[in-house]
């Protein structure tokens, strides 16, 4: 007779649990379906022909784990996003090497079509400026409007 009278507590505490369950159940679904999509790009997308690419760092040559390359880009026009400016001519900050690895952009060869999603230079100085950099030398391609780029898929 005991055990019958603590029967229905049982069961008022079994509802509650399965109730508190399901909504982390459904956050945890939620997040995980988050995960699996890839965000699209945001901001200035652009296409355009490379002129010139520097080299990273032979991985393991250095006493740094991480370099930016540089990229004049030429030709560029903004496929979405925004616009560049006149002449088409832009100067992109990427990574090519990380973690002691060389990146895709290692392999940027000139006349090679590009889409990079681009950043102003200025907005992400603070986080990119105080990587080492593989830098061109020529103060006309310097002069250029500089982003910080990632290569996107169109």
């Amino acid at each position: 007779m005991t055990a019958n009278k603590h029967l229905p507590m049982l069961g008022l505490l079994l509802a509650l649990g399965v109730a508190a369950l399901v909504p982390v159940a459904r956050a945890a679904a939620q997040a995980k379906s988050a995960v699996k999509r890839p965000a699209a790009p945001t901001g200035l997308v652009v296409q355009g022909k490379i002129k010139a690419v520097t080299r990273p760092p032979r991985p393991g040559s250095v006493p740094y784990k991480d370099a930016v390359i540089a990229v004049h880009l030429t030709g560029a026009k903004a496929v979405r996003g925004g616009k560049l400016p006149a002449g088409g001519a832009v100067l992109v900050y990427v990574w090519g090497m990380r973690k002691n690895k060389l990146t895709p952009a290692a392999y940027y060869k000139p006349g090679q079509t590009m889409t990079f999603a681009l950043q102003p230079w200025d907005r992400v100085e603070e986080k990119y400026g105080g990587y080492n950099r593989r830098d061109f030398e020529d103060d006309d391609v310097l002069s250029l409007p500089v982003y910080w780029g990632e290569a996107a898929r169109r």
